[in-house]
């Protein structure tokens, strides 16, 4: 693969980078009108569709995803598009694993870092900016 080259789209890394900036390099003020409160920018699972919140489906998805993974304490994981960081800090607060997570987007590693730090998982998670592709 060619430095800068996407495989999959087709894309060059300048392409990719403008895209990226258009989408994902905007206040995360304007995500918080209608993303949950943990930032969450995949679908929850909602386990009771009459009951549950977009907080609690969230939630849900988290806890069902990482239980999957069966993790133990001081296991490695790899997370790509982490977004502003909610799956990574759910892992290191609840299986004690170390996640080394990757985003291109520096507007959400800022926020991701800082969340982190706050969730007291701070020295278990590091959250590189970079696109995966490299």
């Amino acid at each position: 693969m060619a430095r800068g080259k996407a495989v999959a789209s087709g894309q060059s890394g300048g392409r990719c980078r403008d895209q990226r900036a258009h989408h994902y390099d905007v206040s995360t003020e304007i995500y918080r009108l209608f993303l949950d409160e943990d930032l969450n920018y995949s679908c929850g699972f909602f386990e009771d569709p009459d009951h549950d919140t977009l907080e609690r489906a969230q939630a849900n998805k988290l806890r069902r995803a990482t239980l999957k993974l069966r993790l133990q304490p001081e296991m490695n994981v790899a997370e790509i598009g982490s977004g502003w960081g909610s799956f990574a800090i759910h892992i290191a607060a609840t299986t004690g694993a170390r996640v080394t997570a990757v985003n291109v987007s520096p507007e959400q590693i800022r926020v991701a870092r800082q969340r982190a730090e706050l969730a007291g998982v701070g020295d278990r998670v590091e959250f590189r900016e970079m696109d995966y592709r490299h």
